[in-house]
């Protein structure tokens, strides 16, 4: 017992100290399904949706699946990570249109506990933290942190110039959270605007010399969308 004590205390340490060695990392999620989710209608059920957040910076909402309470979403997108020892929270609520979204459960993904590079597959609990002791059903997901380089880190921040009316000073906030990206690839996307349509989404080409890649970047809130090839 006390020898598999040592090899896990080990390994964490192992893990930690391969993590303190960047500055940044990109987390790869693919939002799988949820489980026997909480009802919040009056019929049953529920119309539920999820929050990814860090440091209480909104960096993705999934799309909304009406009257399921064991909804599939299969949502594959990345998140800008600058410190994996603070953990992401994942929020589910119930959309009601017109009114407050009912809360429908939380929980904790710790990003430190993940190896570098590999896939894990996670069953999160959902718990409402004023009734620790009621069933919310669970989250199911995979997790690959992956990490990236000072430039890839910069190289994000030029995301900006893909958003229509963005100016300078909203660097930051890109950075924040306020912009992530779904594709088969967790590499930051290089962006550039087409000389034939310079202020139209559908006018953004990839810049030449990046790896081919395609998906979506989307800003909070699933309002608008960039689609790149």
């Amino acid at each position: 017992m006390g020898s598999r004590l040592l090899q896990v205390e080990d390994a964490t340490r192992r893990r930690e100290a391969a993590l303190r060695q960047h500055t940044f990392f990109l987390l790869r999620v693919l939002l799988r399904r949820g489980v026997d989710l909480a009802p919040r209608d009056k019929a049953g059920t529920s119309d539920p949706y999820v929050k990814f957040k860090v440091g209480g910076r909104l960096l993705y909402k999934s799309r909304t699946i009406y009257r399921d309470l064991n909804p599939v979403w299969d949502e594959s997108f990345c998140l800008p990570i600058e410190d994996p020892f603070t953990p992401v929270h994942i929020k589910v609520f119930d959309y009601d249109w017109g009114l407050q979204d009912d809360f429908m459960g939380s929980a904790y993904l710790d990003v430190s506990k993940l190896d570098l590079g590999r896939a894990t597959e996670i069953t999160l609990p959902l718990r409402d933290p004023a009734k620790t002791t009621e069933y919310l059903g669970e989250l199911q997901l995979t997790a690959t942190l992956w990490p990236r380089s000072q430039e890839d880190k910069e190289q994000l921040l030029t995301t900006i110039d893909v958003v229509d009316g963005a100016t300078p000073e909203d660097t930051n906030e890109i950075f924040e959270g306020i912009i992530t990206w779904s594709t088969s690839t967790c590499d930051p996307p290089r962006y550039g605007r087409s000389a034939a349509n310079p202020s139209q989404p559908d006018g953004m080409t990839k810049n030449k010399g990046k790896d081919n890649c395609t998906g979506t970047l989307q800003i909070a809130g699933g309002e608008d969308m960039v689609i790149w090839k």
